[in-house]
């Protein structure tokens, strides 16, 4: 069965989570990218593919980055002025080897289409899996969902 931890147990404890220079890195990184995916149109979409590894759990579907592509120019054409900021008081970075982390916590964002006249804002819950290969971060998953909206 499960036994209760006493306090001796307690005394091993991990190294306290997201205060490890990669740990901080990958939430930076992740931060980076909800950066790039703010402002006009598809203005840093090829940068934007270059963040992603060559298969993605992209939203439960293994997607190339080419299924990606399609996902994001049509998104951003729908939503063609677009602004994310990552929540850093309640997002963290876990990093369960030197070189695999994952990345979870909150997202505010606002979305607005002038032409059809659309705006929407809410915040996200979201979950990244990243991968360090030649010292930089892809993604290898991505998903998220919202949690409030605003209007």
């Amino acid at each position: 069965g499960v036994r209760k931890s006493s306090g001796a147990d307690a005394q091993i404890k991990p190294v306290q989570l997201g205060e490890t220079a990669l740990e901080t890195a990958a939430l930076e990184f992740v931060g980076m990218a909800m950066d790039l995916s703010s402002g006009f149109g598809n203005e840093n979409l090829t940068f934007i593919l270059s963040l992603y590894a060559k298969d993605v759990d992209y939203y439960g579907n293994d997607w190339s980055v080419r299924n990606i592509r399609a996902d994001k120019v049509s998104f951003f054409d729908r939503w063609p002025q677009r602004n994310y900021a990552l929540d850093l008081k309640r997002s963290r970075a876990i990093c369960i080897s030197k070189q695999r982390c994952v990345v979870t916590g909150l997202v505010s964002w606002s979305v607005s289409s002038p032409e059809r006249n659309k705006k929407t804002s809410g915040e996200a819950r979201f979950e990244y899996s990243l991968i360090l290969t030649g010292g930089k971060f892809s993604i290898t998953r991505e998903s998220s969902r919202v949690v409030k909206r605003n209007n």
